[in-house]
């Protein structure tokens, strides 16, 4: 249990405490470098990661529209991948901060804390470990008008592909209707902070209302997940919360099952940390909440039914594109 937890935070990129580099600017470790930037950077900087992760988990629920009467059960690893397209490897905007924060890029001491105009630039957190990005701060204060240019932090990790997975179980049936639940307990790795997942699934059946009216299964969908990561001291880092519903379609071929869906879905991340300036005077805790940019995706795939393994992938289209797979058994 203590490797597959390990495993799983190498997975979702190091956010907790433990992979640090602790104080460099190039820090390998995501609590450490958004502690080196305020909010309206972070949330620009962060927002690739709330894409990938909404989603990922928002897949893989299903590999078939037909609901069996009767017992049935499927255990076994889900799999997903989320594309990262170049553009969201870098940014570049513009923002109102109301408490910016602002350092002497040479001393490295605070010359101004309010309200200030800050131009951006640089990689995102799956943009390029090499290369640190800038921020300009345009400011008023008793002396006049100044524009300040610093340094600030590197990509996490340069990644065109974001995985994930998860154990799967679903249940069923009564009434034509079957339950999905992803689970991992909250693990405690000490230096490593914890991580904890749930996830839960309701799926019913609309083809025992149609007879043999349609040559096809169809079925509809609710699901529920979250995401929680935490440092070594119990606090939170990282919440990512999902929903999703769909309208599944499936035709099976002897061993060959193809399956697609429509689906609506949503999920957000909340962030937590402290950020602190470089010379010490000034830590300040931040809080704020992304929404994932993926709310409706087509999906379309197929299963292979070797007896009770059950393998599958599936394409799922949307203003994120992700890959899915799974390996398991069905009884």
């Amino acid at each position: 249990m203590r490797k597959t937890a390990f495993l799983y935070l190498l997975v979702i990129f190091s956010i907790t405490a433990g992979f640090s580099q602790s104080g460099s600017n190039n820090s390998s470790n995501l609590n450490d470098k958004l502690g080196q930037i305020g909010s309206g950077y972070a949330q620009s900087y962060l927002q690739p990661i709330g894409d990938a992760f909404g989603a990922d988990i928002n897949s893989g629920f299903f590999h078939t529209a037909h609901i069996e009467s009767g017992f049935h059960l499927y255990f076994g690893i889900k799999g997903f991948a989320a594309n990262v397209p170049d553009a969201d490897k870098t940014m570049s905007f513009d923002y109102n901060d109301p408490n910016a924060v602002v350092t002497d890029p040479t001393t490295g001491l605070t010359v101004y804390q309010g309200p200030a105009h800050v131009h951006a630039q640089g990689p995102s957190v799956f943009g390029s470990k090499d290369v640190r990005g800038t921020a300009t701060f345009k400011y008023t204060d008793l002396t006049g008008t100044h524009t300040v240019t610093d340094s600030t932090i590197s990509g996490l990790v340069d990644a065109s592909i974001i995985p994930l997975g998860m154990p799967q179980v679903t249940v069923g049936s009564i009434f034509g209707t079957d339950f999905t639940l992803r689970y991992i307990p909250s693990i405690s790795l000490g230096d490593y902070g914890s991580i904890g997942f749930w996830g839960f699934g309701v799926r019913h059946s609309i083809s025992q209302y149609l007879g043999n009216s349609i040559p096809v299964d169809i079925a509809v969908q609710l699901a529920w997940q979250s995401l929680t990561i935490q440092d070594s001291t119990g606090a939170n880092i990282l919440k990512t919360s999902a929903f999703l519903a769909n309208a599944e379609v499936s035709k099976s071929f002897s061993i060959l099952t193809l399956y697609g869906a429509l689906q609506k879905e949503s999920s957000s991340m909340d962030i937590s940390y402290k950020f602190k300036s470089p010379d010490g005077s000034i830590t300040e805790p931040i809080a704020f909440s992304l929404d994932a940019k993926n709310t409706f995706r087509v999906v379309v795939g197929a299963t292979l039914g070797l007896g009770p393994l059950t393998l599958n992938a599936d394409y799922d289209a949307g203003s994120t594109t992700i890959y899915s797979g799974g390996l398991g058994f069905s009884f």
